[in-house]
C-alpha cells in the first residue's frame, strides 16, 4: 500500500470533515515525503500545522506549496510547539520529526491530551522509531523507563495497523493512567 493510500485510510478513520493535521517534519519536496503537500490538497483537511526546526526547511516547502494554502508552520522544537496546542484540537498526528525514538516518544505523549478522539496517530520510519511509541501506548512495554512506571500504565483504546514503513494508531479513547486496575 503507498503513502497516499495509508493517508487516505487515516482522515477516513477520523470520521469528520474539516480535521486539523499536525505533522513534526516538514517534507522537502513533493516526491520526497510528500506529506504536508497530500494534507494541503485533501478537501475534508481544514488545517495543518507543520512543524520542523529549520527554518530553510520550512521556506523550501512554502517556496513550492501552491498560494492560497491551508498550512501554517511553526519553526522550533517539536515538544515545544505540541505543549502550546490546544487541547482536544488534533485530529490526525503525523509523527515524522527524527530517528530519536525516545523523541518520538515524549512527542506522543505531549500530543496525547492534544488528541480530538477518535484520531490518528502515524509514525513514519516505523521500524526505526515507532516500536517504542506502540508498547507505550499499547500497555506492552515492561520496561520501567517507558511506560510502566512504577507499575503505573496507560490504558488507551488503540488499534493499531502495520504498513511496514508507516504505522497507524487509531486512539478510539484514553482512559489515564492504570495502576492493579485503577483508573486514575
Amino acid at each position: 500500500m503507498n503513502r497516499n493510500s495509508i493517508f487516505v485510510k487515516a482522515v477516513d478513520y477520523v470520521g469528520r470533515s474539516k480535521i486539523t493535521v499536525v505533522e513534526t517534519g516538514v517534507s522537502i519536496h513533493e516526491s520526497n515525503g510528500r506529506s504536508t503537500f497530500f494534507w494541503n490538497k485533501d478537501p475534508s483537511i481544514k488545517q495543518v500545522i507543520s512543524i520542523d526546526l529549520s527554518s530553510g526547511m520550512i521556506q523550501k516547502v512554502k517556496n513550492e506549496l501552491p498560494t492560497p494554502n491551508k498550512v501554517e508552520f511553526i519553526q522550533g522544537h517539536s515538544l515545544s510547539a505540541l505543549s502550546y496546542l490546544e487541547n482536544n484540537s488534533v485530529d490526525l498526528l503525523y509523527l515524522d520529526s527524527d530517528l530519536d525514538p525516545l523523541l518520538m516518544l515524549h512527542e506522543a505523549l505531549v500530543a496525547l491530551p492534544k488528541l480530538r478522539l477518535p484520531a490518528v496517530i502515524l509514525i513514519d520510519d516505523a521500524p526505526v522509531k515507532g516500536t517504542l511509541i506502540k508498547q507505550v501506548l499499547t500497555g506492552k512495554s515492561t520496561d520501567h523507563k517507558y511506560g510502566n512506571y512504577g507499575g503505573w500504565n496507560l490504558a488507551l483504546d488503540v488499534e493499531e495497523h502495520d504498513y511496514g514503513y508507516l504505522w497507524m494508531l487509531k486512539i478510539k479513547s484514553i482512559h489515564g493512567w492504570v495502576s492493579k486496575g485503577y483508573i486514575e
